[in-house]
């Protein structure tokens, strides 16, 4: 409070005593008051919650009411001149007498002095705190922590953040307390409470947000509210009008994963930013742009945490590497949502140098390689978050069985820029739990030599360990044949497959998982690994089975008697391989004299 001027200070409290208790006519008000505007240069104020105004000059408070003023002098305590704050005294003696705390009556107790501290201002202040607040809050409290539980009470909540005094118990506390419950277990509601109670005061959670007096009020009298007032909206309800294609249960989701999203201002943050990835991708606001938006924020929801500088440098960069229609770069955040979450420097630009380079070859230079960096990230955008490092050992393995092959049948653009071009998804799997397991299967089937470990070629250094048995082809050669066959699952995909053309006699795989030489067909091509077994091969062969056995008057109905014919069948001639995995159904048909409809 800033000190009065002396000559000012002697006449008002001169003032003051003289007309301490007296009934004032309206000249006197009129006196009262320009003294008033003197003395509120330099005393404080505040509104009277049974009405009027309450003015405080040192020891001396004012209470002015109609036509009534009331003067008071307050006592010395400790040798310090303090007024009394009626309100605060009155919350004291409450929880004093509710919790038989009289600690809190006491000025030099340390755990109840934080508390204190705030009740006097909060009692002080424009919205003073009331002690029918104070109330409705302790019996929240009270009921939250029946019995105690887990050592806290609503002594413990208050001393440690008395700012809760303040809250709603039904449209801001009740809604947290759910929210928090809903985020931990019953359990661990309680424990991470008791470790930090400033929790209970997290904002922002919305679950039972107050919509503003304004869009009440024209709702209430059928008017929709205009929509440009979106500073008045909440996050939750600008997702929900700007129909993003993210409904209520996904907000939920949203409020439990990402609470300080919905703290977040709409007109200064969330809405710049949806305006700015709407009219990049379209023009216009149609659905499907809105959906799209939605669904990024939705798999990152903290891209509404960016700059438009931040999202905008990422989008120019884009644009110049060939993105540069709405369609391509829609298309590209549609099938890779996170993409504008990435750093620019850190992921973007460097991993798109890494595959300019890896792509560069004598046949492809300048424009071709820019067309076929076009390409790859067109079919598999999440190459932009993998690290430079992440991509260069995937590159060095590949390099390393590409080593495996003899001078005349080496592969002139090398496996890893085939790879990159044919199934660029692969470069995202892990090296050490996919992509080494699936090559050493498939090196075992084809019977040819494979580098056994990633880490034994890494930077070309070490000796490379190879299994020793003779080959006919190379790995090589047969994976860049097909390399999508590298993007299937061993256990779901490879091996029933391989299962399947040894059970019916197109291979033999002995236990260790090599292939005989004295089969029928000792090279399975990738692409035939890759065919699809419950969707073509399986419906195919079965319907071999069934014809052959109608041909022989064979009941397949019988189990027995079906798998005889089947055995019969494996020793017979079969559908080649290329008809059975390749062809189309007409084609089967045709060369095996069935009956296509």
């Amino acid at each position: 409070m800033l000190k009065p001027k002396k000559s000012l200070s002697i006449i008002f409290f001169n003032f003051l005593l003289n007309f301490a208790t007296v009934e004032r006519s309206l000249s006197f008000r009129s006196t009262i008051l320009n003294r008033r505007r003197c003395f509120e240069n330099f005393s404080h104020q505040r509104d009277d919650p049974n009405g009027g105004q309450i003015f405080y000059h040192g020891k001396i408070t004012l209470k002015v009411s109609g036509s009534k003023a009331e003067i008071t002098v307050d006592d010395i305590e400790g040798g310090k001149g303090r007024r009394n704050n009626h309100e605060a005294q009155n919350i004291f003696d409450f929880i004093a007498d509710r919790y038989r705390e009289d600690a809190i009556k006491s000025s030099k107790l340390p755990e109840w002095a934080k508390a204190r501290r705030y009740i006097y201002h909060a009692t002080t202040t424009k919205t003073a705190l009331s002690v029918d607040q104070a109330t409705s809050v302790l019996n929240f409290l009270d009921e939250l922590f029946e019995h105690e539980k887990h050592g806290i009470n609503a002594i413990f909540v208050i001393q440690s953040v008395p700012r809760i005094l303040r809250k709603d118990p039904d449209n801001y506390l009740s809604p947290n307390v759910d929210f928090l419950k809903g985020l931990y277990n019953e359990e661990m509601f309680y424990e991470a409470i008791k470790r930090n109670p400033n929790l209970l005061l997290t904002s922002g959670v919305g679950f039972d947000s107050k919509r503003s007096p304004l869009r009440k009020a024209t709702r209430e009298n059928g008017i929709e509210p205009k929509k440009e007032v979106s500073e008045n909206l909440s996050v939750e309800e600008y997702l929900t009008e700007k129909q993003l294609g993210i409904s209520a249960s996904q907000i939920c989701k949203l409020k439990k994963t990402h609470p300080k999203l919905f703290q977040l201002s709409v007109s200064g943050k969330v809405q710049p930013i949806v305006e700015y990835l709407t009219s990049t991708i379209c023009l216009s606001e149609d659905a499907k742009s809105k959906t799209l938006i939605g669904k990024m924020i939705k798999s990152n929801p903290n891209i509404l945490n960016l700059s438009i500088a931040n999202i905008q440098s990422k989008v120019e960069f884009l644009q110049e590497c060939g993105f540069s229609s709405a369609e391509s770069i829609g298309n590209l955040w549609r099938k890779y949502p996170s993409i504008l979450s990435l750093s620019l420097e850190g992921n973007i630009r460097p991993t798109i140098h890494q595959l300019l380079r890896l792509l560069e070859s004598p046949e492809a230079k300048g424009t071709v390689a820019d067309q076929q960096l076009l390409k790859i990230l067109s079919l598999h955008p999440q190459l932009l978050a993998l690290s430079t490092e992440n991509i260069d050992s995937k590159v060095s393995y590949f390099g390393s069985i590409d080593s495996l092959v003899p001078t005349k049948l080496a592969n002139p653009n090398g496996l890893a820029r085939r790879v990159v071009l044919s199934a660029p998804s692969v470069f995202s799997l892990s090296l050490e739990s996919n992509i080494i397991p699936k090559v050493n299967r498939l090196a075992k089937l084809w019977n040819v030599k494979s580098p056994t470990k990633a880490t034994d070629v890494q930077d070309g250094n070490s000796k490379l360990l190879v299994h020793k048995f003779n080959n006919s082809t190379t790995l090589s050669r047969n994976l860049s044949d097909y390399p999508s066959v590298l993007s299937l699952s061993l256990e779901g995909n490879i091996e029933p497959t391989i299962m399947f053309f040894n059970r019916t006699g197109y291979i033999t795989v002995d236990e260790d998982g090599y292939s005989g030489n004295h089969c029928r067909t000792t090279y399975l091509p990738a692409r035939y690994i890759a065919t699809s077994l419950f969707n073509r091969l399986l419906p195919r062969y079965t319907y071999y089975i069934d014809q052959e056995a109608e041909r022989q008057n064979l009941d397949t109905k019988d189990e027995v008697m079906a798998s005889q014919a089947e055995d019969e069948m494996v020793s017979q001639l079969k559908p080649p391989l290329h008809i059975l995995a390749g062809a189309k159904d007409e084609i089967f048909c045709k060369r095996m004299d069935y009956n296509h409809n």
